[in-house]
């Protein structure tokens, strides 16, 4: 009778990652990932806290609850990404990237370009400006909150998409004599399509009060 949540994830990938050096100035990175990644949530006992539901649905609606829940989730990820480092005069270096990401859960192929600027100061430092875009597939094994369960195995699962954010960044480091490095950064980071629930209406909150 006791209240039992249990989060299982089973991650099997290959991996596969080339850097090529085309002089000690340019080099390349190149890769690719293949990931089957095999998730589930199950709960028991949620009927001793009355008060809440076990969690959302994909809708944001709460979940009825009558029985344990045994969700399972199963999805292929495949990945791919490039990234060059090209020297520039005056001690300034780009660093433009590119990543794919296709899964099957959502069947999106998210593109995620990345670009760095370097600039070398002095004999020890060094500041950098850089941007970069990124998705996360949503999934049991990114959202362990306790008690808010989210039916992505439910029928409207299909409905869900990546999860998508865009960060900016600002850095220095600094190396000092024995060998201390000192290095800081600022970023600005904006999310988009987040799994949150929606606000319920009037009519529910009365119906629910």
């Amino acid at each position: 009778g006791a209240f039992a949540r249990r989060v299982k994830v089973v991650d099997l990938a290959g991996r596969q990652r080339f850097t090529i050096a085309w002089s000690p100035r340019h080099v390349l990175d190149i890769g690719g990932e293949v990931k089957r990644i095999r998730s589930a949530w199950t709960m028991s006992g949620v009927d001793l806290l009355p008060r809440r539901a076990p969690g959302p649905d994909t809708w944001g609606q709460f979940l009825t609850y009558d029985g344990p829940i045994d969700a399972r989730l199963v999805r292929t990820e495949i990945s791919g990404w490039a990234q060059q480092r090209i020297p520039l005069r005056a001690g300034v270096a780009i660093e433009p990237g590119l990543r794919l990401d296709w899964n099957s859960f959502t069947g999106e192929t998210a593109v995620q370009p990345r670009f760095r600027i370097t600039k070398v100061i002095g004999k020890r430092g060094v500041v950098w400006i850089g941007g970069a875009w990124q998705a996360q597939t949503p999934g049991f094994e990114t959202m362990q909150q306790g008690l808010s369960y989210v039916d992505l195995a439910g029928a409207a699962g299909s409905d869900v998409r990546n999860e998508r954010s865009g960060q900016a960044v600002v850095g220095f480091e600094q190396r000092l004599a024995a060998s201390i490095t000192i290095r800081a950064e600022v970023y600005r980071r904006v999310f988009d399509r987040l799994m949150v629930q929606r606000q319920e209406t009037e009519l529910e909150r009365q119906q629910r009060l």
